[in-house]
């Protein structure tokens, strides 16, 4: 039986650091490994909100810090990363105006929420 697959997704390895890395027989990234940075920021926002309410680090600070703790790895590993690098520079190329219209609709909603309407005076 041959192990070697001929499916236009198959499982390349470029390095033994990039062992997850996936790309397809033509060299390109997979599409789908966009949503392993969100996901990984989804976590993160999650665990750093509740480690924040411990802390006197602002939320918004501390996410600060770990975006920019990512983007230098990304930038200093030379996509020694992985998959979470190419995933990072998938959404580092995202144009500008599907970001404004995608995150900016929902963050107003979250923010018209949570505001308080009526003052107790």
């Amino acid at each position: 039986m041959d192990t070697t697959s001929t499916h236009p997704w198959a499982l390349q390895l470029s390095s033994p650091l990039q062992f997850l890395t996936l790309k397809t027989e033509e060299g390109g990234v997979k599409p789908e490994i966009a949503i392993l940075f969100f996901g990984l920021a989804l976590i993160l926002g999650a665990l750093c909100k509740q480690v924040s309410a411990h802390t006197l680090v602002p939320y918004t600070v501390a996410l600060l810090i770990i975006g920019i703790v990512l983007g230098v790895l990304d930038h200093v590993l030379h996509n020694g990363l992985g998959t979470l690098g190419e995933s990072i520079q998938i959404w580092a190329d995202i144009e500008p105006g599907l970001i404004l219209f995608v995150f900016l609709p929902a963050l107003l909603f979250e923010s018209s929420m949570s505001m308080e309407v009526h003052k107790s005076g």
